[in-house]
């Protein structure tokens, strides 16, 4: 029987690979030389976003390509945009003649690309701006990369370790029918948000990129296999990952959604090869595992055990802002009264209010922020 695209399975696996989705956001600076005039115009800044998440405790992130390194012509649409705005004080359609003219006219030159990493756990404010962002976001260095047109997948690394990561999946690709779910950041969202989104789905198909993808997609990765998903994305959430029912990621979101087209994504497989050109290793460390242990003793009501194994988490993995929240949620859950119990001391006159709450009090803090 086909399983269901929502169910307590797939839930307890996107509880378990949700602290690992990562928030990028990239800036491109360039400028460029219009042939009209012979002058070199700008420089101009233009944006993108899109998603990630870590392969292993050590900083490694895998994404696709084409969020933190645009195609050649998604690169020149954005810095024209940005000369025709700079001189019309109009935003006109990319397909306008007035825009064509501009594209052929000119071509980019002094490109710089900066890549900026946001975890969970910096707890940023939804009010951020894309100033913020880069403030505050970790700068990241490409590692290994498959271009757009061949397999959309790069690695990524920001000098962070401690880091909560999630395994692909290994073996036969992914069957269709099973329960997969997307995690990522829509661009679209009104505002920022540190907590990644997450759309319930199955695999629909497996199958090589070809004429069966309607035109209108822009450059596809010819050389992958794709996981096909009912589940919906939006911009944004490219580079995200797809996970099964055992919290293993079964591939990244690459394209879709575009002329009535499902999503796309680039197999585990597939990554497997860029990983491994990046020289890192996809695994779990003892924190990952405990984070593990304490979701299935949760789900099985042994929360003493689930207790104990988050706050292993935390001690070995600080950065995991899921063994907090669920530390949280078992300690609340196993106090009568809600909350922590409260004892009163009368010594004299004087009434003490102790509260106990043990061990606990560190572990509900959130990590406190870094300077980079």
């Amino acid at each position: 029987m086909a399983a269901t695209a929502d169910n307590p399975a797939i839930r307890q696996a996107v509880t378990i690979a949700k602290p690992s989705v990562v928030f990028l956001y990239v800036q491109i600076t360039g400028s460029l030389l219009d042939h009209r005039d012979g002058q070199v115009h700008g420089p101009y800044t233009t944006s993108s976003k899109g998603s990630g998440f870590f392969i292993d405790p050590g900083g490694d992130i895998v994404t696709a390509t084409h969020v933190v390194t645009p195609t050649d012509d998604d690169l020149h649409t954005a810095l024209v945009d940005r000369y025709i705005i700079a001189v019309t004080g109009n935003q006109l359609a990319t397909n306008s003649p007035t825009f064509t003219a501009y594209m052929n006219a000119t071509q980019p030159e002094s490109v710089s690309t900066s890549i900026r990493v946001v975890t969970q756990s910096m707890n940023i404010p939804g009010n951020a701006t894309n100033d913020d962002l880069q403030r505050l976001g970790l700068p990241a260095t490409i590692l290994a990369q498959s271009p757009v047109a061949n397999l959309d997948t790069s690695v990524i690394h920001v000098s962070r370790t401690k880091q909560p990561a999630v395994l692909l999946h290994q073996g036969e690709t992914a069957p269709a029918h099973q329960s997969m779910a997307l995690m990522g950041y829509p661009q679209m969202a009104p505002t920022f948000s540190t907590a990644p989104e997450i759309d319930f789905g199955t695999v629909s198909d497996v199958r090589a990129v070809g004429s069966a993808v309607p035109p209108g997609v822009g450059v596809l990765p010819t050389q992958a296999t794709v996981i096909v998903s009912s589940a919906y994305s939006e911009h944004g959430v490219s580079g995200g990952p797809g996970i099964d029912a055992q919290a293993n990621v079964v591939g990244l979101v690459s394209f879709g959604a575009v002329a009535g087209t499902p999503i796309f994504l680039v197999s585990a497989d597939d990554i497997s090869g860029i990983v491994a050109k990046a020289g890192v290793t996809n695994a779990l460390s003892d924190a990952d595992r405990a984070w593990r242990n304490g979701v299935a003793a949760q789900q099985t009501g042994d929360q003493s055990a689930a207790a104990a194994d988050f706050r292993t988490c935390i001690d070995e993995s600080p950065d995991n802002t899921g063994c907090h929240q669920q530390l949280a949620q078992v300690t609340s859950s196993s106090s009568p009264s809600g909350g922590a119990p409260i004892v009163l001391i009368v010594i004299g006159a004087i009434v003490l209010v102790v509260v106990i709450a043990g061990g606990a009090a560190w572990y509900l803090r959130r990590p406190e922020a870094e300077d980079y």
